[in-house]
């Protein structure tokens, strides 16, 4: 299934969830952890109006890394947070009540890109890497492609948390770092810009939960009998793409 139906069916699923019985407007905040395409479904359902059709009104709000957004669920400050499905797991081993009720993104896509000096992975020994935040998806994910091309993340590098995806790319153009992980199609401007590409991670097919939708237990619990009506959103999603490609 191609990945702009994907991320609308994603979305579609969590409006099933979270849809009350009556007409009115509800209002919540979700969190999304990452500009980058895999993470468009809250932007695209609201911008679209399949979130008001579906008597939601939410806010969508930015945190950037996964870990940020995990503490603002388990805070109450949001009802779900769009994030890797390692926080789920490692919560609930500390006695946490997190559950994944969606998943569509089981690898990692980024690619490790480096300013023009650095030409292959064994020159940024002694540099450093810029990462969202560390715990987040992008902090996992330099740490076992660098173990999987050779280097040893905790030794050969200094891995530095910096931000979003564009404060990352402002860290390498400044040479405040040598090297950041970045999304497609981000990749195709670094490249165009002089930068290099050292790791592929789409291509070492590393098993990862990245992109997963979490909740708490007891808000899976509440919404349990929403679950079905997802289906019938189903033609939906291939109905917008088709018509909306621009958006997607």
């Amino acid at each position: 299934m191609p990945l702009r139906i994907r991320v609308i069916l994603t979305s579609v699923l969590l409006l099933a969830l979270t849809t009350p019985a009556t007409a009115q407007l509800r209002k919540l905040n979700i969190a999304y952890t990452a500009t980058s395409p895999y993470q468009a479904a809250l932007i695209i359902a609201k911008e679209a109006g399949i979130f008001k059709k579906h008597g939601l009104d939410p806010q969508l709000i930015l945190t950037p890394g996964g870990s940020l957004g995990f503490q603002a669920m388990m805070g109450g400050d949001v009802a779900m947070v769009l994030a890797d499905g390692s926080s789920a797991v490692t919560s609930n081993l500390a006695g946490a009540d997190v559950v994944i009720i969606a998943s569509f993104l089981n690898t990692f896509p980024y690619s490790l890109i480096s300013i023009p000096e650095v030409k292959k992975v064994d020159q940024l020994v002694g540099g450093k890497v810029a990462i969202s935040r560390f715990g987040s998806a992008t902090d996992v994910s330099v740490r076992m492609s660098l173990a999987k091309v050779g280097l040893n993340p905790d030794k050969d590098v200094t891995i530095l948390q910096i931000g979003t995806q564009t404060t990352r790319f402002a860290a390498l153009q400044s040479k405040q770092v040598q090297a950041t992980i970045i999304t497609p199609p981000f990749t195709l401007t670094a490249r165009k810009q002089g930068y290099n590409t050292l790791v592929d991670m789409a291509q070492l097919n590393i098993p990862f939960e990245l992109t997963a939708l979490l909740t708490r237990a007891v808000t899976s619990r509440r919404n349990a009998k929403q679950l079905p009506k997802w289906s019938r959103h189903c033609p939906k999603p291939s109905i917008f793409t088709s018509a909306r490609k621009s958006l997607c």
